[in-house]
């Protein structure tokens, strides 16, 4: 095997037991990649929110450890996938001939926004809910990037579009809100800030019932 010039090349003789010959499906798997990157990434996310949507309310009744594992990869796998999806999107969205593309934009809101048979695994997952609202203003933010770099002459697409981008908005902010109000700060708040008026209702309650209680005595015994 020798290197052979043509034409200023440097060009590697030896037939099929070329080393090199075995790298040459890489630039092509590269440039399978580029056009199909985007579409298995939005297929992955849509198969973990449908396998949360599936199997997650199955973790309160089942004790199976490989459950509870696999739903606890898919939970947090849910959310990063989504960012990255964002995050491509925009890199993209500036390239003709992904429009359509960008419709996908809003649909990874929705991703983000979580299933409803899940909106925290455990409850110390409850305490990120400021991680999540930062995570909402930036990828709404990215979001918007994206649908407002690309020019849309369909109007029942771009009203497809605004309709999809609004619901996950909504969807991403119940999820932080649900779990704001579900984090221990806020539950213990709520239990403590009604017990004045608990105290106060049931110590009138047992002046009621029990006129003659132990202090009710001591006036009567003074007069």
């Amino acid at each position: 095997m020798r290197p052979l010039k043509r034409g200023g090349e440097v060009v590697i003789s030896g037939g099929n037991n070329n080393p090199m010959a075995k790298f040459s499906l890489v630039p092509a798997f590269q440039e399978l990649w580029n056009v199909w990157e985007i579409h298995c990434l939005v297929l992955i996310s849509l198969f973990l929110q449908v396998f949360l949507f599936l199997f997650a309310g199955l973790r309160r009744r089942s004790a199976s450890p490989v459950l509870h594992t696999v739903v606890w990869l898919a939970y947090l796998s849910a959310d990063s996938v989504a960012i990255f999806v964002l995050g491509h999107l925009a890199v993209y969205a500036s390239q003709p001939g992904h429009q359509l593309m960008s419709f996908w934009a809003p649909f990874m809101l929705i991703h983000l926004g979580g299933q409803d048979t899940i909106t925290a695994l455990s409850r110390k997952d409850n305490e990120l809910w400021k991680r999540h609202l930062l995570i909402l203003v930036s990828q709404v933010a990215v979001a918007g990037y994206v649908v407002a770099m690309v020019s849309w002459p369909d109007d029942r697409l771009m009203a497809a579009m605004v309709l999809m981008f609004l619901s996950g908005c909504f969807k991403y902010a119940e999820r932080a809100l649900c779990l704001y109000l579900a984090s221990p700060e806020k539950l213990r708040s709520r239990a403590l800030g009604g017990l004045p008026d608990k105290l106060e209702k049931l110590q009138e309650t047992e002046d009621n019932v029990y006129p003659f209680s132990l202090g009710n005595k001591k006036e009567m015994e003074h007069c």
